[in-house]
């Protein structure tokens, strides 16, 4: 069996220099090897991506078809607050498959996706249908019990249908937090 014990994912790039700064300084990746073509960036102790230019290369570009880096990441709403402050245009933090997600494109087409897995409080029961990026008011509607929390917590439940994850930010709660108080408060409901 396979046992790998580096990665190194290589994208030939047609705007090589462009995608290399991004990398490196939109996104702050160090470089752990480079040459006049070829940019080596350390993303894991093991795990490497390399930015090799298509023109130098004897392999041709893809213009970023098919192709997603996914890297599991901590504290993406404030690597999105990052990004944002660096003009990054994302996709917004969304929920996919027990985590939230981020997605947004290098300068060569290439899609990366950030994630970062619900906290344990939010796996361990499937049927809370709420999550970060819903509304305030719609957490409201399916769970009425949690007014009393969000107005101890000076959440904004007249938002205009902001996220909890924004209502959250701007009252300078930690949205991973309130998201935990919320599943708790709802799962004592269902047990009493």
């Amino acid at each position: 069996m396979l046992e790998a014990r580096r990665t190194n994912t290589i994208l030939y790039c047609e705007r090589w220099l462009e995608t290399v700064l991004f990398y490196r300084e939109a996104i702050g990746l160090p470089a752990s090897f480079e040459n006049d073509w070829f940019v080596e960036f350390k993303i894991a102790d093991s795990s490497f991506l390399s930015i090799a230019n298509a023109a130098r290369a004897t392999i041709e570009h893809v213009q970023g078809q098919g192709v997603t880096l996914s890297w599991q990441v901590e504290n993406l709403p404030q690597i999105k607050r990052q990004l944002d402050s660096r003009e990054i245009q994302t996709a917004g933090i969304k929920p996919r498959w027990n985590s939230n997600v981020l997605y947004f494109h290098d300068p060569e087409g290439h899609r990366i996706e950030l994630w970062e897995p619900f906290p344990e409080c939010c796996n361990l029961d499937a049927s809370i249908n709420c999550d970060l990026a819903t509304s305030v008011p719609d957490w409201l509607i399916e769970y009425p019990i949690l007014l009393a929390l969000f107005q101890k917590m000076g959440i904004d439940y007249c938002c205009g249908g902001k996220s909890l994850e924004t209502a959250c930010l701007k009252q300078g709660l930690d949205p991973t937090d309130v998201l935990q108080q919320a599943s708790d408060s709802i799962r004592t409901l269902r047990k009493s």
